[in-house]
C-alpha cells in the first residue's frame, strides 16, 4: 500500500462522533445545523 496522506483525528473529534451516534439524530438535527452555519 502506498500512503498518500496521514489523517489527523483528535480525541475531541472522536468524542463528537460518539455523541452524535448516541443521540436521537443521525441525520439532520442540531449538530448538522451547527456545522452548516459554520461553513
Amino acid at each position: 500500500m502506498i500512503p498518500y496522506a496521514r489523517q489527523s483525528i483528535s480525541a475531541e473529534d472522536i468524542e463528537a462522533v460518539v455523541d452524535v451516534l448516541q443521540s436521537d439524530w443521525l441525520t439532520q438535527g442540531p449538530t448538522v445545523e451547527r456545522f452548516e452555519a459554520a461553513v
